[in-house]
């Protein structure tokens, strides 16, 4: 689904995180530097104060000392509520991109696995419901052939054993493989076949071979399956 202004929403929000740290960074380096100042400042003070006692120095210098005591403890009292609200600024923005990644997210469709695409059903413009595929994916790995073997050597077949995958009414081998997983029942036979007068109730069990040289198949193509029951690889 379109995102263009999600993804614009989303950089803008990045960028202000950006400008809101900075912000805080330059807030608590003037802090920084207040606090030193209000600290020589107290200790002046206090020297001064000393010194007065002593009467070594004058009351007009303690007063002055004092007002510019206070005039560094304002400003530094300023800085640190600045900084507080850059904070606070800071933690409304990440809240906002946050949301802005999640509305984006939504707008994404991500595939389940890691594959590649084969086809997409949806035009563009157009609509899908939860119950219709949106597209159909090959998934990134080995090719497996799913194949069915007839009930009357269901019961033959084993993981293990080896077989090979040929078109349909040739007898070139495309690839060899093994057979990994098998399943423990029987069903109904779901593939067309070219014989007539084929029984409906047949039944089949349905096997997994993984392919050797997949190179020269097609994807989701009619082909094949012999496999070796005997233990033999048949050339």
């Amino acid at each position: 689904m379109d995102h263009q202004l999600e993804d614009a929403k989303v950089r803008q929000l990045s960028s202000e995180v950006a400008t809101q740290v900075a912000q805080i960074n330059a807030d608590e380096a003037s802090v920084g530097e207040y606090e030193a100042k209000y600290e020589n400042a107290v200790s002046e003070l206090q020297r001064l104060q000393r010194l007065l006692a002593k009467g070594a120095e004058t009351q007009q210098a303690v007063d002055d000392a004092n007002t510019n005591l206070k005039s560094f403890q304002s400003n530094l009292k300023r800085l640190q509520a600045s900084a507080d609200v850059s904070k606070s600024r800071l933690n409304e923005t990440k809240a906002a991109f946050h949301e802005a990644q999640i509305e984006r997210a939504q707008k994404i469709i991500l595939s389940p696995v890691k594959g590649r695409i084969l086809e997409i059903m949806v035009l563009v413009g157009g609509s899908v419901n939860t119950t219709e595929a949106l597209a159909q994916i090959c998934p990134e790995g080995k090719t497996i052939a799913v194949c069915e073997i007839d009930e009357m050597y269901a019961g033959k077949i084993t993981i293990g054993q080896k077989g090979w995958i040929r078109n349909v009414g040739s007898i070139d081998t495309l690839s060899t493989g093994t057979v990994y997983f098998t399943y423990s029942f029987l069903k109904k036979k779901s593939l067309f076949t070219d014989q007539s007068g084929e029984k409906e109730d047949r039944r089949i069990r349905t096997i997994k071979m993984m392919l050797d040289q997949p190179e020269k198949l097609l994807l989701n193509a009619r082909i094949e399956c012999v496999v070796d029951i005997s233990g033999n690889l048949k050339k």
